[in-house]
């Protein structure tokens, strides 16, 4: 039996690498704004909120302990918009079924140009320890019973994968058996809640699933750590710690290749970055996150050039960073004098506002979040590590209008 059903309504990359999509007004009042709350408007439950707390010791894999909550909303939305997406699906609605824990869906697939109707169930579950949907009982209706077709399992299957990977939540597949498992790191790092050097360790960390009568899925995490608990708020609430150890592997990581640290001394409120940047002559093209490579173009014409590796392919030159920490703000002195204006240049390539004295330079972390709605309550960092207490509301990064609003409305 040749395929009756494509899903070729648009061309879809592997990859989010689609043109920016048109800005999307901010949320008119950001959950992690609590005082703004009290003005007695309502806001509808976040699509997504995760109370995490996450552990490095010793290197950038991360142990979590506690909850993502995805609304049954998110789900809804998600397989209608998939499903409708595809030439030969049509009228795709959508339920839950509290006492099997699945959502079932009434579609009309199109066979030879005649319209004919589907049911499928679609079952949340953890698979290879990881957040997964896998299509169940995926049947055409006739007059002598329901017909389970294998090639509808699999086009409903690729359809929603690769709805998620065009929206920037990577996953793979078992199309045979109907699943689609969610990249959970992808989905945290997209989101805010995840640095893009760390990776929550799967070894470390077990998943569980909760689907609640409602519709929505708790998923829990458990790790061996000891961490603090966090507050209960309708924001997403995420702390982090990383000792001295982990911190240095994940900067070492992070400012690599321009960037070799060599040795990272922490303090109370104070870090010291001691290490050799790569000078690149004409270079315009530096990542802002990269940006001490940028610092050498002055750099090169201070005394200190002469200390350069002049090997032919890298071009190095000692670099010290004394940082200090106050609150959530960050004061950078660097070695060399002469770096300060490209210094700065580059902070505010990383989308901060760097102030400068002319011997420091001084930046406020919270301004990362300024097209989001995000906040930084509490950052340290003291001898043994460095943490940090987020609070964001996820759904302001989300770009997609058809998250934002009911496509039933």
């Amino acid at each position: 039996m040749s395929s009756p059903i494509s899903t070729s309504s648009r061309q879809v990359p592997v990859a989010p690498q689609r043109p920016a999509a048109p800005a999307q007004p901010r949320a008119e009042i950001c959950r992690v704004q609590g005082d703004s709350l009290q003005l007695g408007r309502q806001l509808p439950p976040s699509l997504i909120e995760a109370d995490l707390r996450m552990t490095m010791t010793g290197g950038t894999a991360l142990a979590a302990d506690g909850t993502v909550t995805i609304q049954k909303a998110f789900v809804d939305r998600l397989v209608r918009h998939a499903l409708n997406g595809s030439q030969d699906i049509k009228d795709a609605r959508i339920a839950f079924d509290a006492q099997e824990g699945a959502f079932s869906v009434q579609a009309k697939v199109v066979v030879k140009g005649i319209q004919v109707p589907v049911a499928l169930k679609i079952a949340p579950l953890i698979d290879q320890n990881q957040v997964s949907f896998q299509f169940r009982e995926v049947a055409i209706p006739t007059r002598f019973g329901s017909v389970e077709l294998d090639i509808i399992k699999r086009k409903a299957t690729e359809a929603i994968a690769k709805e998620l990977r065009y929206n920037g939540f990577a996953n793979t597949t078992d199309a045979k058996r109907g699943v689609v498992r969610m990249d959970v790191n992808s989905l945290l790092s997209r989101l805010g809640a995840l640095p893009s050097f760390a990776r929550i360790d799967f070894d470390k960390t077990r998943l569980s699933l909760d689907v609640q009568a409602n519709g929505n899925m708790v998923v829990g995490m458990t790790s061996p750590q000891q961490a603090p608990v966090l507050p209960n708020t309708s924001a997403s609430d995420i702390s982090v710690f990383a000792d001295q150890q982990a911190l240095q592997q994940a900067l070492r990581q992070a400012l690599a290749p321009d960037y070799e640290l060599q040795n990272l001394t922490l303090d109370q409120g104070r870090l010291k970055l001691d290490g050799k940047a790569e000078f690149k002559q004409g270079s315009d093209a530096i990542n802002g996150i990269k940006a001490l490579a940028l610092i050498l173009a002055v750099a090169a014409r201070d005394p200190v050039a002469t200390q350069m590796n002049t090997n032919p392919e890298r071009l190095m030159v000692g670099l010290s960073l004394d940082i200090k920490q106050e609150g959530t703000q960050f004061v950078i002195t660097p070695s060399i004098g002469k770096a300060l204006s490209s210094l700065e240049e580059s902070i505010k390539k990383a989308g901060l506002n760097p102030v400068s004295d002319g011997k420091s330079i001084r930046f406020d972390l919270n301004a990362v979040w300024k097209d989001n709605c995000g906040t930084i309550d509490d950052l340290t960092v003291k001898r043994d590590g460095a943490g940090a207490r987020m609070r964001l509301d996820i759904d302001s990064f989300f770009d997609s209008p058809w998250l934002k609003r009911d496509s039933n409305a």
